[in-house]
């Protein structure tokens, strides 16, 4: 999830981790939809407030 909060799209997630731009996309809106989050900068508040990510 790490990928998700650096200022990046899709494209650039997809490109640092070597897949597809779709995979990357679902990828993102799964993690939203596990914690409950509306958009990624709710996603990554979530996510460090639960301290799967540090800033």
């Amino acid at each position: 999830m790490s990928y998700v909060y650096c200022p990046q799209n899709s494209q650039g997630i997809a490109t640092a981790l070597g897949i597809s731009v779709s995979t990357a996309h679902e990828f993102v809106e799964k993690a939203k939809r596990k914690l409950k989050a509306k958009s990624r900068a709710e996603l990554i508040a979530v996510a460090v407030s639960l301290a799967f990510i540090d800033l």
